[in-house]
């Protein structure tokens, strides 16, 4: 009896402890407004992990492979932070986001494999985690061919800057082409994914994080579509009421809209405003240095340029390099696009939005291409064109 009495108890004893395991962390005291993470972690018994992103950082001391820690929301229902291994890693994109909720969660870290955590307890980060395993399909080879582009566009650089064979330049040229439309295919199929993740999903606060991505390249009146289709939430929220801001300014600067009106200095220190323009056709081009494709797009505006010139055809560089200004000047001087008037999108970083161009047309997608006739209005929107044959083309040859 004493046996079987001492075994009941063991018994019991366990079971109490499964439950508690499983439940007890739903009962543990949680300052009002703060996350909870209560972790485990391979591969590291005693050492540092780093919770926040480039602007801050909060450090989570691990010890004996575990940790607990508890911050503040910062007022959010959600709040999105990178993890990572080291500070540097959020410089360089490193770091794994996690979706925080105003709870207790738990968290497993392999330090092997950091991108392979598992948070539970967070409805958002479960959906984050639903999206990924769908981008899956794709991800490996969209990252294969934008690599590939990466590379072939350093190489075309550096055989045109080192004289390289002109049939080798042109080579080079027609592989791009050819990575080119195989990544708009995948990313046609990317895009679709996003779509209909939303659809199932309007409650989720990652279906607004998409929509940032979609923008760049989904139509404005399916943007429109989409975004009606949200929750009262989620439509609520800081990043909703941005994404509907945006939607404003997008029916302000659409095809059919007149022309907002702009005032600033130009590259060689001249006041320039969009209504000078008037009596011609003026093309805008939303560019920056750092945007490949829109500079690969350069020699084919050179020639626009140079066949409707004497037509009335002008062109006005609009550079996102508020605060790199050498670096927009080396720009237009490679690339010899100096043969047009160049302004920046603001004066600088802290600059109104009202004041900033590239907000006042509602532009979040570079290169993007924005077509204004004679009387000020706007006769085309192109977002991503670069190439010969595509839409800005096909208009020119329409009004001219």
């Amino acid at each position: 009896m004493k046996f079987q009495k001492t075994i009941s108890v063991t018994l019991i004893m366990l079971l109490f402890s499964m439950v508690c395991s499983l439940s007890c962390k739903d009962n543990i005291a949680l300052k009002e407004g703060n996350f909870k993470l209560i972790g485990t972690v391979k591969g590291m018994d005693e050492g540092q992990l780093y919770l926040g992103d480039l602007d801050s950082t909060e450090t989570i001391y691990v010890k004996n492979g575990a940790f607990e820690f508890e911050g503040s929301m910062d007022g959010d229902e959600i709040n999105e932070k990178g993890l990572a291994k080291n500070k540097e890693d959020f410089e360089n994109f490193e770091d794994v986001t996690l979706y925080l909720e105003p709870k207790v969660m738990t968290i497993e870290i392999d330090m092997a494999n950091l991108e392979g955590l598992k948070l539970t307890g967070s409805v958002t980060h479960s959906k984050s985690d639903e999206l990924k395993k769908e981008l899956n399909a794709i991800s490996p080879e969209r990252e294969a061919n934008y690599k590939k582009y990466d590379d072939l566009y350093t190489e075309l650089e550096e055989g045109e800057a080192n004289g390289a064979d002109a049939a080798e330049l042109e080579r080079l040229r027609k592989e791009i082409d050819a990575i080119n439309e195989k990544l708009e295919i995948l990313e046609e199929k990317k895009n679709k994914q996003f779509v209909e993740f939303i659809k199932r999903n309007p409650n989720s606060y990652i279906s607004i994080e998409l929509f940032g991505m979609l923008m760049q390249s989904v139509e404005p009146n399916e943007i429109k579509i989409l975004y009606a289709s949200l929750g009262e939430e989620i439509k609520n929220s800081e990043k909703g009421q941005g994404i509907a801001e945006y939607i404003k300014l997008l029916d302000l600067a659409r095809p059919g809209m007149m022309a907002k009106n702009f005032t600033a200095i130009d590259v060689n220190g001249d006041e320039l405003s969009l209504e000078q323009f008037r009596g011609n056709y003026v093309l805008l081009d939303f560019w920056g240095s750092w945007c490949a494709p829109c500079r690969m797009g350069n020699p084919h505006l050179l020639e626009l340029y140079g066949q409707y010139k004497s037509k009335g055809f002008e062109i006005v560089g609009i550079s996102d390099d508020v605060g790199a200004e050498d670096k927009w000047r080396k720009a237009i001087e490679e690339d010899k696009i100096g043969v047009w008037r160049h302004i920046l999108r603001s004066a600088d970083k802290s600059a109104p939005k009202e004041k900033d161009i590239a907000n006042i047309y509602g532009i979040s997608a570079y290169p993007t291409k924005v077509l204004v006739d004679p009387e000020g209005k706007i006769v085309g929107r192109y977002v991503g064109e670069g190439g010969p044959g595509e839409g800005l083309d096909e208009k020119l040859i329409e009004v001219y």
